[in-house]
């Protein structure tokens, strides 16, 4: 539930690479994990995590994707956008 948030192409295009890097073309499932976070803005955004497997257990923190993107966005607060490649909130892509 919650609100929808209007995101800039720019934040989708990161978003979209972000998914790629972590599922690579010729792999027919996620290999990764990983968080992205966006501001509330839909301008900035940050992310964290490991392509193909390689997070180490307990290291893979989602506050860290939000800290990232709350350094971006200057002063604009950060919310968890996605989970590996699921999204958490409501949104629409709109013009930059």
């Amino acid at each position: 539930g919650g609100e929808q948030i209007a995101i800039t192409h720019f934040t989708w295009k990161a978003f979209e690479n972000y998914r790629f890097w972590m599922t690579p073309i010729a792999w027919h499932k996620p290999m990764g994990e990983g968080y992205f976070a966006v501001a509330k803005d839909g301008r900035s955004w940050g992310l964290t995590g490991c392509s193909a497997n390689t997070c180490e257990a307990g290291t893979l923190d989602s506050n860290k994707a939000i800290e990232i993107c709350q350094s971006r966005s200057g002063g604009v607060p950060c919310i968890l956008f996605a989970h590996n490649e699921d999204t958490l909130v409501p949104y629409k892509v709109v013009e930059d």
